[in-house]
């Protein structure tokens, strides 16, 4: 199985040089979901960040497409994954806009990944897998005790600053209307 993830391009985060490059981190996203990917999947991974490299999607021929995507980007994952789509290919989405906007995303894609998708993501690839995938898959209550290391094997190193990225806290314990972490419940 071949599955190809995507961290689209966003603006501020564009391939720069000077200043700008020196600001670009790796994603731990993609890396922590690749991580994610059950074993005996035996499965070809690649990891395309748009905002250190391009490529040409119409050379590729992933069976699975993972994308993420912010508000910031949404648009720009929707043309991908449409894209994906129109050759037959399962595209499967999550992040933060596609938490907060299920149905719209879902236009876009094969299967929609609510809320952090440690437990989720692998259960949508095991259903696909089995000819059984779901439109959404939710998840309610990640346990963020047993995340495995990130992929980081499967990034391409030049680009970044580092890509030795972590996380050292999920969620906030404020609770700000105006805020996407309490809007995602992930406070």
């Amino acid at each position: 199985m071949k599955i190809l993830f995507i961290m689209p391009r966003l603006g501020l985060y564009k391939k720069g040089r000077g200043f700008r490059k020196n600001l670009t981190y790796a994603p731990l996203t993609l890396t922590t979901l690749a991580s994610l990917v059950p074993k005996e999947f035996n499965a070809e991974m690649r990891i395309i960040d748009e905002g250190v490299e391009e490529c040409d999607y119409g050379s590729l021929n992933p069976d699975i497409v993972c994308l993420t995507g912010i508000t910031g980007h949404i648009t720009r994952s929707y043309e991908i994954a449409d894209s994906f789509r129109k050759r037959g290919i399962t595209v499967i989405i999550g992040g933060v806009h596609a938490t907060l906007m299920p149905e719209e995303a879902k236009q876009h894609a094969d299967s929609v990944v609510i809320g952090h998708g440690y437990k989720t993501f692998p259960q949508a690839l095991r259903d696909r897998n089995n000819g059984g995938l779901k439109e959404y898959y939710k998840d309610d209550n990640p346990c963020f005790e047993k995340i495995p290391m990130p992929r980081r094997d499967l990034l391409k190193k030049k680009g970044y600053i580092s890509i030795n990225t972590t996380q050292a806290v999920f969620g906030c314990p404020c609770r700000c209307e105006f805020c996407v972490i309490s809007a995602t419940k992930s406070a």
